[in-house]
């Protein structure tokens, strides 16, 4: 099976003492190039990683589309200050 990562263009609530929360997301499909904007449904489980020096928040998620339920991944980056969307 394909893995996909994309960067995104993400709508987030930011608190000063949490973790961004992720609510709507703008995705470019590959065939098209048209713009899909998915909702965050439900954040499943939320963690933090560092890798290559760099600190990541992890969201692992679910979204309901009109094909049916999706799990995949968020991650923000915080030091570049970018989305990316991942799914397996």
């Amino acid at each position: 099976m394909k893995s996909l990562m994309k960067e995104v263009d993400m709508i987030a609530y930011f608190k000063i003492s949490d973790l961004p929360y992720p609510i709507r997301f703008r995705i470019k499909e590959d065939k098209t190039e048209s713009l899909k904007t998915i909702s965050v449904d439900d954040i499943i489980q939320k963690s933090k990683d560092r890798k290559y020096g760099n600190l990541m928040y992890i969201y692992d998620c679910s979204s309901k589309l009109e094909h049916g339920p999706i799990n995949y991944r968020l991650i923000y980056e915080v030091d570049l200050c970018k989305w990316y969307f991942y799914v397996k």
